[in-house]
């Protein structure tokens, strides 16, 4: 249509049409973010150096204790620690706030050098 000056009057809506006529979708206004739930459990294995039986069963109980208690230091929840005289398991729940790979080293860590370091322990080492 062609008004009095000769200019031609923009269709309705034509501020939603973008170049060429394409149309432009409006942003989205949600007004809640979305969520992730996450919940890794996993159950940790490891030795003694060469399956050598270096834990003694006097210790065992102490050292379960020390390894849950770094969990609970970093956050981690663990279900059970337990193991033999020459390996240990630790089922624990995953924080998603750590990779799987910081929280294998996390008890790993501390349990080996607390017995690295006691009195009497020598040949404590972390299995390859």
């Amino acid at each position: 249509m062609n008004s009095a000056g000769g200019a031609e009057e923009p269709s309705p809506g034509a501020g939603a049409l973008g170049y060429r006529g394409v149309k432009i979708p409006e942003p989205r206004r949600e007004q809640h973010m979305s969520h992730s739930y996450a919940q890794n459990q996993v159950h940790l294995g490891f030795s003694t150096k060469n399956r050598l039986k270096l834990i003694p069963k006097d210790l065992q109980p102490r050292l379960w204790a020390f390894m849950a208690a770094i969990c609970k230091n970093h956050d981690i929840l663990a279900f059970a620690v337990g193991g033999m005289d020459d390996h240990t398991h630790i089922l624990f729940r995953l924080p998603p706030t750590l990779t799987l790979a910081s929280s294998n080293r996390t008890p790993q860590n501390g349990s080996t050098n607390k017995e690295s370091n006691s009195p009497g322990r020598k040949g404590m080492a972390r299995s390859p």
